[in-house]
């Protein structure tokens, strides 16, 4: 059983639900199998930044490295590039090296023990870029987004809305997607976003990753069409990316309540994934492993 978290599960008295659920062990006897993705990682090392909360960034990080035998994720994008562009589709690696995922441990666990961590100040400059680059990403599938949500207005007009299902929005919407995203992200040549276009249509299931994405995307545009008076929170995209990599995993612990538990139930639960709560954890890990392997 392969797990991954969303940060939420670590806010508060939430980060003490988990840690006594007994996953430690478990992991410690690959009874069960963690991985971290790159987001949830950078968003927990975001404590850093508050020097009030070192010592709980510092607790959090050595249980998260304890707990984390399975390895890291890749970057989305990178990951998309390898499955698209280079067209290894399903034989894309998804985690990163163990070379790779070592380095990131040591200059982590090592960087926060300092009073003032050199590289967190030497890439805060490369952090802003980065966070300008996803500003923009957002911004483009935001404009994608609110025309999905324009079109299911146009065509329910005199209809109720929630007879509008996500099935028949997903049929009818996600190829014209995974279309706009391809010739927004990668900046190609018209010619070759035209051949990667059909290649991605006609083979969805050669790209899982990509894939997943483009459904997120489609749903949270159905979301935003259906849902007319809940605003969709800034962290959508993050959400439904994050659950792409379900693609590698079973289960997804978090106490997200909205739109991250929306776009789970219409796209992953019926592929027998697992959304667990906290303090569900647990009792999950006790039905689901071997007897008094928790003890």
């Amino acid at each position: 059983m392969r797990i991954i978290f969303d940060r939420s599960a670590f806010h508060g008295p939430r980060y003490q639900r988990v840690r006594e659920s007994g996953i430690e062990a478990l992991c410690r006897g690959n009874m069960v199998t963690v991985l971290h993705t790159g987001v949830f990682l950078t968003e927990t090392l975001a404590l850093y930044g508050h020097p009030g909360r070192r010592e709980e960034l510092r607790d959090q990080m050595e249980f998260l490295k304890n707990i984390c035998n399975g390895g890291i994720f890749r970057d989305s994008v990178d990951i998309w590039e390898d499955e698209l562009i280079r067209d290894y589709s399903i034989s894309t690696p998804c985690l990163l090296s163990d070379d790779e995922e070592h380095l990131i441990w040591r200059r982590a666990m090592q960087g926060i023990q300092q009073p003032s961590w050199a590289d967190w100040h030497k890439t805060a400059g490369d952090r802003s870029v980065h966070s300008k680059k996803k500003t923009a990403q957002r911004e483009i599938y935001s404009s994608i987004r609110k025309g999905l949500a324009e079109k299911i207005k146009r065509e329910c007009r005199g209809i109720p809305l929630r007879s509008y299902t996500y099935e028949q929005h997903r049929m009818e919407s996600v190829d014209a997607m995974g279309r706009a995203v391809i010739d927004s992200q990668f900046g190609l040549t018209p010619a070759t976003s035209a051949l990667i276009q059909d290649r991605w249509s006609y083979h969805k299931e050669r790209y899982p990753y990509f894939s997943s994405f483009v459904e997120g995307l489609t749903y949270a545009g159905y979301y935003a069409g259906i849902e007319q008076n809940v605003s969709l929170d800034d962290n959508s995209q993050a959400d439904f990316e994050l659950l792409t990599f379900l693609n590698h995993a079973d289960v997804v612990v978090s106490s997200d309540t909205r739109f991250f538990r929306y776009a789970f139930d219409a796209i992953w639960r019926p592929l027998g994934k697992h959304l667990v709560l906290p303090e569900e954890l647990r009792g999950f890990l006790a039905v689901n492993t071997p007897p008094d392997s928790l003890d």
